[in-house]
């Protein structure tokens, strides 16, 4: 090699491409059971990205958790309760990164924090999937607080969920919503200005059924009907 480089690998007649990076994964429970991830690198995965539409496990408990993902993703709960009461031992955004940190990961990994978990920690499921439950001031505030901890953390931003055909497991709150579906916009507002204000993400699916709200997002993601 003309380079001086110690491994030439012969690629010629080959495809080569660069890595992908899967923007939309829900591996939030599988990853600490198999943080290969092997089905994701063996097609050419190397970033993958957790906390999508409006779930994660940073602040959600296990029983939250598997209520959140089982039924939206067909995993069976007792396994998502399963992998979270054996490895979950963090209880803030720091301690899940370090989680994470300590998996012989097979691709790299970055998360967003959901919208639906953060609103179920701070106000209780049955809160949170309640259309006359409104978050008080000190639960909005807590809220931001527990979102821009996350991104010191180093999550990409916040995941959101306006649709409402994703529906919860368990037998507590069965075939409700999920709790980000539930939000107002003055609620939204609130948390996009924590994103605007550190150049986050917002990933967020809309109520397709309802077209309005996906103009309602751009506009929340921008500074002109922001309450500031």
């Amino acid at each position: 090699d003309e380079a001086g480089c110690p491994e030439v690998i012969d690629a010629r007649g080959k495809w080569v491409l660069p890595g992908f990076v899967d923007i939309h994964t829900h591996y939030d429970a599988e990853i600490l059971l198999n943080p290969g991830l092997s089905e994701s690198v063996r097609h050419g995965v190397t970033t993958a990205v957790l906390g999508c539409c409006s779930m994660s496990t940073v602040y959600a408990r296990a029983e939250d958790a598997a209520d959140l993902f089982s039924r939206v993703e067909a995993v069976p709960r007792k396994h998502v309760i399963a992998a979270l009461e054996e490895f979950q031992d963090w209880t803030e955004p720091e301690g899940y990164v370090k989680r994470l940190d300590s998996l012989p990961l097979g691709p790299n990994v970055a998360s967003f924090l959901g919208h639906s978990g953060l609103r179920t920690a701070v106000m209780g499921l049955r809160r949170a999937t309640d259309t006359w439950s409104f978050p008080s001031r000190a639960e909005l505030r807590r809220m931001a607080e527990m979102l821009d901890r996350a991104l010191d953390a180093g999550m990409l931003g916040m995941s959101g969920m306006d649709a409402p055909i994703d529906k919860l497991d368990g037998d507590r709150y069965r075939s409700r919503a999920l709790p980000s579906t539930y939000a107002w916009w003055h609620e939204r507002w609130h948390l996009i200005n924590v994103l605007r204000k550190r150049g986050r993400i917002l990933q967020s699916a809309p109520n397709i059924n309802n077209p309005l709200t996906a103009v309602m997002f751009f506009l929340a993601s921008g500074d002109r009907l922001s309450p500031g």
